[in-house]
């Protein structure tokens, strides 16, 4: 593109868009939605349709990828920039982006999806006249993926998460094709999950999951008791479940494959069990299975692999090197966010988490006692009894464990003179040397137990009988 070309668009905005870093598409794209606005306010249309048209005669239409992938976005945004007024562009805004859908470049394909769907979103039920093309083009990436010469399941880290976005389309025609397809390609890579990257895809599935389970959380009442209805009653049909609903089972079900595949194939999924749990103990409330099925497998998985090997190991691994490659701190993190969760499931799943984590990594736990404990000792009050008796086994636990007994600090010796008073003072406890072998976390959480009914009348009279017995 030489000089002339810039006229419609300033020529740093032009030279934004056709950068290779999505970031500074980004930001073009943003010059040029702002640009839009401005001229739609000011009723100046018909630069608004030279915009349009520069877009899909020089960007299009250019043979440099790059340039492609900028006019896809810079479509996006003036339809955005447009808004209601969008309808009167339609044509000029969705026919060069189903064009683009059978480019052969696949990060081109993907943000092609990422613009219809974003444009299709402006244009509402104005875009209704354009399903048959949509439908063409998503059945072409269908045949790509049938036939046997041609392995399309490697490119799913450029397509899945346009697929993802599709699959939350208000049309349910559009989501049954697109759900088809996306079952196609879990077929696939059931039957050879080394021909894909594993844990590229699962970014995109944690991701998409996360999306879905906010959305519906963001649901009006009447919507989730519908939803929730739909759930129940076992309806998996794309024509009856919510948009999100359908995006939030599909992301939980490829997980759920991809956790059975990776089981046999080393530990590839490790250091992944952080975000996986951030996206599945919230799906824990929702009334499906599904999530609690991932859950224990993903538990076993974790504990399995922390396990000594039946066979020697290889000279360059070790047992250490294996627990390096599951990122407890990051998973406590999690889980800590999780002791807050509304559902007593998620709660319940996330203290069962602890529990985990202490047979196979104790050191790493107890290592992190000083922000577990207070979080427990609040659990101590939670209104579901269920949930109090698991906080309070699990102190019991990390009070108990080996580990433990070797905490020391510079209160220490402060503590352990307090527990010598206080087994003088005990009946039938003077011959008694066990109190001597107390951890000093379990002295110190005991006192904040102490301290806490001091301070909280109110627990101590409904939850105190249930945690001192």
């Amino acid at each position: 593109m030489n000089e002339k070309d810039y006229k419609p668009l300033p020529g740093a905005c032009v030279k934004n868009l056709c950068d290779k870093l999505f970031e500074k598409r980004k930001t073009g794209a943003m010059e040029v939605e702002q640009l839009v606005k401005t001229l739609v306010s000011k009723n100046r249309h018909m630069e608004v349709e030279k915009i349009i048209h520069f877009f899909g005669r020089e960007f299009i239409l250019s043979s440099n990828a790059n340039v492609r992938k900028g006019g896809l976005i810079g479509l996006a945004s003036v339809a955005i920039g447009l808004g209601h007024a969008s309808r009167n562009y339609s044509d000029d805004l969705i026919l060069p982006l189903l064009q683009v859908l059978r480019d052969g470049d696949a990060r081109v394909r993907y943000f092609a999806c990422e613009s219809l769907y974003n444009i299709m979103k402006v244009l509402q039920v104005h875009s209704l006249k354009y399903l048959n093309d949509v439908f063409e083009a998503l059945s072409t990436i269908s045949t790509l993926n049938s036939m046997p010469t041609l392995n399309v399941v490697i490119y799913l880290p450029q397509l899945l998460d346009g697929l993802f976005r599709i699959l939350g389309d208000s049309n349910s025609e559009i989501r049954r094709k697109c759900d088809l397809l996306l079952c196609d390609f879990l077929s696939n890579i059931g039957e050879n999950p080394a021909s894909v990257d594993l844990n590229s895809l699962m970014n995109i599935l944690i991701a998409n999951c996360r999306m879905a389970t906010v959305s519906l959380s963001n649901m009006s009442l009447e919507d989730k008791a519908l939803d929730s209805l739909m759930v129940l009653s076992g309806a998996k049909s794309t024509t009856v479940q919510s948009p999100e609903r359908l995006q939030q089972v599909t992301a939980l079900q490829w997980i759920h494959r991809f956790i059975e595949v990776s089981a046999g194939n080393g530990l590839k999924l490790l250091r992944l069990v952080a975000p996986i749990l951030s996206a599945i103990l919230p799906c824990l409330e929702d009334f499906d299975d599904l999530a609690a099925d991932i859950n224990e497998k993903l538990m076993k998985f974790v504990h399995d692999s922390q396990q000594p090997d039946s066979q020697p190991p290889p000279a360059n691994s070790s047992e250490a090197r294996k627990s390096a490659g599951l990122d407890c701190f990051n998973i406590l993190k999690v889980i800590y966010k999780m002791f807050d969760h509304s559902s007593v499931l998620t709660r319940l799943a996330a203290l069962r988490w602890v529990e985990v984590l202490v047979v196979v990594q104790p050191e790493a736990v107890l290592a992190n006692s000083g922000e577990l404990m207070p979080l427990l000792l609040k659990l101590f009050s939670d209104p579901a009894v269920e949930v109090v008796h698991s906080a309070v086994a699990l102190v019991g636990c990390l009070c108990k464990h080996p580990v433990a007994r070797d905490l020391s600090d510079a209160s220490s010796s402060d503590l352990q003179r307090v527990l010598a008073k206080l087994v003088t003072v005990s009946p039938g406890m003077g011959d008694d040397h066990q109190g001597e072998r107390a951890s000093i976390l379990c002295l110190r959480f005991l006192l904040d137990v102490v301290n806490r009914f001091i301070s909280d009348t109110d627990m101590l009279v409904e939850k105190g009988n249930l945690i001192i017995t």
